[in-house]
């Protein structure tokens, strides 16, 4: 591969987002940079929380159904899916949560793996999948929502910083910088 590939198409908003050099002068830059920057970890983190989310209902059903043909529940799947997908009705803690960040609407499917996930019919093929098919279609939603937990704290760390500069700067004097970069503010 030859030096040119820096000059090729932009790297995905994640790719760019999880960058060692990503919040590199971030004192320097302009208030309007820091915003688009974090909004872009904002709706990446929106995504995250939508995908993992995906994955963990598909871990909680694949759950429940080796769980019922281990004769654990007399339930049937489609009666104990409201139980098996409703939330957790416990406070929930943790940077993400604290976030003003957009509702996630899921778009065309791309081609990552959580969004793959997300679109895969898994699920209707429950009733054909031995147990040994399950357990390894388990191990694969496991693995792949601890690496989607994984970029989605790596996102809300750049977010947090990026906040963390703009209080900085309002405390500090800056409001001019941050309101002028506040969209709609015409006189």
């Amino acid at each position: 591969m030859d030096d040119n590939s820096q000059a090729g198409p932009t790297r995905r908003r994640i790719d760019r987002i999880t960058a060692p050099d990503y919040l590199d002068g971030i004192e320097t830059r302009d208030a309007a940079e820091l915003r688009a920057m974090r909004d872009d970890c904002g709706e990446e983190e929106s995504r995250f929380s939508y995908n993992r989310r995906l994955i963990q209902g598909r871990i909680d059903i694949i759950g429940a159904e080796l769980e019922r043909r281990a004769g654990n529940s007399s339930e049937s799947l489609i009666d104990a899916l409201p139980r098996i997908l409703a939330d957790d009705p416990g406070p929930r803690s943790g940077a993400g949560n604290a976030r003003n960040s957009p509702v996630y609407e899921p778009g065309e499917v791309g081609r990552r793996s959580d969004d793959r996930l997300a679109a895969d019919a898994l699920l209707s093929r429950l009733p054909d999948l031995t147990d040994t098919e399950l357990q390894a279609e388990l191990e694969e939603l496991r693995e792949e929502e601890r690496r989607v937990s994984e970029l989605r704290r790596a996102v809300q760390e750049r977010f947090d910083a990026l906040q963390a500069e703009l209080i900085r700067r309002y405390r500090e004097g800056g409001v001019d910088d941050i309101v002028s970069a506040m969209p709609g503010d015409a006189d």
